[in-house]
């Protein structure tokens, strides 16, 4: 889930390509680059000198339950 900050900042921000479009499945203490492609609005307010974009990462229990038996017998699946 992202969060753009200041709030006021978000109208402005339109991300054009984002990991977070689809689901991402990562493992115990996988490290992955994900990318991010945005475009800021040259409207944005002159006293909002800095966007500060995060993400907070769920569990996702119902994929990881249909994916449980996929991992069981061995095969590599990708995220849907």
């Amino acid at each position: 889930m992202p969060s753009v900050a200041p709030a006021r900042a978000s109208g402005y921000f339109n991300k054009t390509e984002c990991f977070c479009f689809t689901a991402q499945t990562l493992q115990a203490g996988e490290q992955r680059e994900m990318p991010v492609r945005f475009i800021v609005d040259p409207n944005l307010p002159d006293d909002v000198s800095t966007i500060t974009l995060s993400y907070t990462f769920f569990k996702n229990d119902a994929l990881t339950a249909q994916l449980a038996p996929v991992a069981a017998s061995g095969s590599s699946h990708a995220a849907p």
